[in-house]
């Protein structure tokens, strides 16, 4: 294969949810159907935001030949065998392995209330290729993934998929997201399944494998209402879960959603975690707005595992939610305790 297809490494977004999306810090308007009216009975406007491979790209530091992203930090904070202390009981082990054109493993998930990480590896093997994130490689198989919680009919709406390949210790691994933010589902206890679809160009084989599970763990979160005026939005609430920090906003319906910038969260202890855009998954659920009438939200999503780094150190891992006690956006500190 010469390179990933760009749009399927950046994102697989289910039709009924994408509205728009952000790529390489432009926003880019895509039109399509939502089909969110037979949920609510009313029209509403959906908004997901995809940040950016690009950036990444631009902004670290790229191998020669194998295009490999080296700058983000992220791949060593969730390890291929345990996860990191702050996770606890949201990372979950789950070794599922499927064989044909190429062997793919999940190896394990990282489950949130309204989210889903999950760990691929494949036994392609890459060579010297140092470990990081993918952007072109010629590798002789193909390999796309999509994922979704298989939703009872009157909870059945759409979710975003994000799907970041890597190397690690020589072979091609996959991060899978998926994201239910904005749509009020929990689906910590839902089943899941994700398609797996493989392509060998050296012998013309091709198979489509499929995990399925049923997730069983526990998923807080925590929201704190916050009553805050900028310009031409206010905040309202902040939530703080295991995985994810969302800052939900109003505005009027005819204003453009809100540049949210989150400067640094500060935790219990008076350490300061700045905010790192290029950090994280190279794919991301950014935000997830609505339009209702004469008023909009407009919630900005913000990862909690590889999106921050440490003021003093420059440490890069994961944030513990339940340990952050104030906020700056915009230059606006706001406590939430």
């Amino acid at each position: 294969m010469t390179g990933f297809d760009l749009n399927k490494a950046m994102t697989d977004i289910d039709e009924r949810f994408i509205e728009e999306a952000e790529y390489g810090g432009r926003d880019t308007l895509v039109t399509s159907g939502t089909g969110t009216e037979k949920k609510s009975g009313r029209k509403v406007f959906r908004v997901v935001l995809i940040a950016a491979c690009l950036t990444a790209l631009l902004a670290g530091t790229v191998a020669a030949g194998n295009k490999v992203l080296k700058q983000n930090r992220f791949l060593d904070t969730i390890g291929s065998e345990s996860g990191p202390e702050e996770l606890g009981d949201a990372y979950i082990p789950m070794n599922i392995t499927k064989e044909g054109p190429v062997k793919v493993t999940l190896e394990n998930i990282i489950g949130d209330m309204d989210a889903v990480y999950c760990e691929f590896s494949t036994d392609v093997l890459l060579g010297d290729c140092p470990d990081g994130w993918i952007m072109d490689m010629e590798t002789g198989v193909r390999v796309t993934m999509s994922g979704k919680a298989l939703l009872p009919e009157e909870e059945n709406v759409g979710g975003a998929n994000g799907l970041s390949p890597f190397c690690r210790n020589g072979r091609l691994w996959y991060l899978l997201s998926i994201s239910y933010t904005g749509w009020g589902v929990d689906i910590s206890h839902m089943p899941m399944q994700v398609k797996v679809s493989a392509y060998n160009k050296n012998d013309g084989s091709k198979e489509t494998y499929q995990f399925e599970w049923t997730n069983n763990y526990t998923a807080v979160k925590k929201t704190i209402p916050v009553d805050v005026k900028f310009d031409k939005y206010k905040l309202t609430s902040v939530d703080l879960s295991v995985t994810r920090l969302i800052i939900r906003s109003e505005l009027n319906a005819d204003e453009d959603f809100p540049k949210l910038t989150l400067d640094y969260v500060k935790l219990e202890d008076g350490t300061v975690w700045e905010y790192f855009e290029e950090g994280g998954p190279m794919v991301k659920h950014t935000g997830v707005g609505t339009r209702d009438g004469e008023t909009g939200e407009y919630s900005r999503i913000f990862g909690l595992i590889g999106e921050f780094t440490e003021k003093e150190t420059g440490a890069n891992n994961v944030v513990p939610y339940d340990k952050i006690v104030a906020i700056s956006v915009n230059g606006t500190e706001i406590s939430l305790r």
